[in-house]
């Protein structure tokens, strides 16, 4: 599949999840292993995690768009840990319509790149969290909100918890940090949302009794001040075929005692379209509106610590 490249230049051919399926030229030079050795890994260990992003979007770009050449540059990560500068050239040019995959060409750009270990460990986990995203590591728990005065159920919350190849089953408090302090929770909250609402429609096509019942979604504040955020509830409910008062998104009331100002319009929206809001923790913090909140959000539900 690669045959009409000549021998000298270093290429993969990487398939559409993501995996090599072919290399030929030298890689030693570069990432300290031969060609053969790549066959089977996943490209995207190999792309450093402040280039997944603008690397993913031209991945994308030459599906969509067969023999357009697109080039970009970024760091890969070598054998022996380090990350190496190089040039890259993506087009999608395959003769076989039945293969999708996209040829990768790669040339070094510069020296390798040093990084200290703590700056290193932590670009690695965010790595592994952007990597999780698109391998989707990623799964939800449903945990049942029953009513206490019948005690029977009225909804879920969806609980999500990355299940890592390596450390096995990982609870919300050892990513969620991270992920928020990346900006990675934005992708990573827009995934429960869709999934979580999905499933309760499926349930509910299911049986059509449990069209009463409602999904609790956590929901961080930077996603609050995401200018797609409402959009993207609004979308993800209609797809599920669900009304918008099947949906609570819970928040913090610390989001309501900082930058309110940039929570304000969404919530107001988010309240004009039917979606319902709880509040957790409420009682920790002093509101400047104090008790108001509750109607002018359309707070559907106070979680008080003890």
């Amino acid at each position: 599949m690669l045959s009409h490249l000549t021998s000298r230049e270093t290429v993969l051919l990487v398939n559409e999840v993501g995996v090599v399926i072919a290399a030929r030229g030298t890689w030693r030079p570069i990432l300290g292993q031969e060609a053969a050795e790549m066959l089977g890994q996943r490209w995207w260990d190999y792309v450093h995690p402040q280039d997944l992003v603008t690397m993913q979007a031209v991945w994308y770009q030459v599906f969509e768009q067969p023999a357009v050449a697109v080039r970009c540059e970024g760091y890969l990560r070598a054998l022996d840990g380090q990350w190496v500068g190089v040039e890259l050239t993506l087009v999608n040019e395959l003769a076989d319509p039945g293969v999708r995959a996209v040829v990768i060409m790669v040339a070094l750009r510069q020296q390798v790149a040093h990084y200290d270990g703590e700056t290193t460990h932590v670009q690695g986990r965010q790595y592994d969290l952007a990597l999780a995203l698109t391998q989707e590591e990623f799964i939800l728990h449903y945990q049942p909100v029953v009513d206490l005065g019948t005690g029977k159920p009225v909804g879920f919350e969806a609980l999500v918890r990355w299940q890592h190849p390596s450390w096995g089953l990982l609870a919300p408090g050892e990513f969620i940090p991270l992920a928020e302090a990346s900006g990675l929770v934005v992708p990573l909250g827009r995934w429960v949302l869709e999934r979580a609402l999905r499933q309760l429609g499926r349930w509910q096509a299911q049986w059509p009794q449990m069209t009463h019942l409602q999904m609790h979604v956590n929901v961080a504040p930077v996603q609050l001040t995401d200018p797609d955020f409402v959009p993207h509830v609004f979308a993800a409910v209609q797809a599920a075929g669900l009304q918008p008062q099947q949906l609570v998104l819970e928040i913090t009331e610390g989001v309501l005692a900082g930058a309110l100002a940039a929570v304000h319009d969404t919530l107001s929206r988010l309240r004009e379209f039917g979606v319902l809001v709880a509040l957790d923790d409420f009682g920790t913090v002093i509101l400047p509106w104090g008790d108001s909140i509750i109607w002018r959000f359309n707070i559907s539900k106070l979680t008080v610590p003890f």
